[in-house]
C-alpha cells in the first residue's frame, strides 16, 4: 500500500510539474511583450554630440549648457521654491528649439519636453520653476514658441547629488514616446 500511495504522489506532482510549465510557456509572450515594450521605450536610438544640431519629430534642438545649482534664482536674486530633497541638486540645460512646419502649434506653442538621463540608466523628469528667468516649456501663454523661430528654453531637473558626475544630457523626446529616441550630449 504504500508504494502505491508514494507512485500516486509522484504521479500528481509530474502532472503539476508539466500543467505549471504549460501555463507558463503560454503566458510568458504576454508577459513578455510589456517587458520588452518597455526597454525598447527607453532605448536611445540615436546619439548627438557637443549639443546637436539634431531634429527630432519635426524640432531642432541644440543644447546649449547643462549646469549644476544648488538652487535657482529668479530675476529679483530671490530663490525660486521648488522643493529640492535633501542631497539633490538643481540641474539646468538650456537648449534652443526651432520647430518645423509640420509641428502643431496652438496659440500657447508646442510640446518640447525632454528626459535627463545619466551612465547608470537613471531617467529624470521635467519640474516646473516658476519665475526663473528663461521659459521653461514651449508652451507658454505669455511668450509662446512660434514655427521656424528659434526659441530658448531652460529645462529644470533635480537629480540626486551623486548622479551629477554620471549626467549624460537629455533625451528627446520623453519616454512617453516610442518612436526615435535621441540622447544629446551638451
Amino acid at each position: 500500500m504504500t508504494a502505491r500511495v508514494l507512485d500516486l504522489a509522484g504521479r500528481i506532482a509530474l502532472v503539476l510539474c508539466l500543467f505549471a510549465l504549460s501555463v507558463y510557456f503560454v503566458v510568458r509572450p504576454f508577459l513578455g511583450d510589456d517587458y520588452e515594450n518597455m526597454q525598447r521605450a527607453k532605448a536611445i536610438n540615436q546619439v548627438v554630440e557637443r549639443g546637436g544640431p539634431v531634429k527630432v519629430d519635426g524640432i531642432e534642438w541644440k543644447v546649449n549648457s547643462m549646469k549644476a545649482y544648488t538652487r535657482l534664482l529668479n530675476e529679483d536674486r530671490e530663490a525660486i521654491d521648488l522643493d529640492v530633497p535633501a542631497g539633490a541638486i538643481v540641474v539646468v540645460v538650456e537648449a534652443t528649439v526651432t520647430a518645423d512646419k509640420t509641428v502643431v502649434v496652438d496659440g500657447e506653442g508646442y510640446s518640447c519636453n525632454a528626459e535627463l538621463a545619466d551612465d547608470r540608466g537613471n531617467r529624470w523628469e521635467e519640474k516646473s520653476a516658476y519665475g526663473y528667468t528663461m521659459p521653461t516649456y514651449c508652451t507658454n501663454s505669455d511668450n509662446p514658441a512660434k514655427r521656424e523661430v528659434p526659441f530658448k528654453v531652460a529645462k529644470i531637473f533635480l537629480v540626486p547629488k551623486s548622479a551629477v558626475p554620471h549626467l549624460l544630457g537629455i533625451i528627446v523626446p520623453p519616454e512617453t514616446r516610442t518612436e526615435q529616441r535621441t540622447l544629446i550630449r551638451p
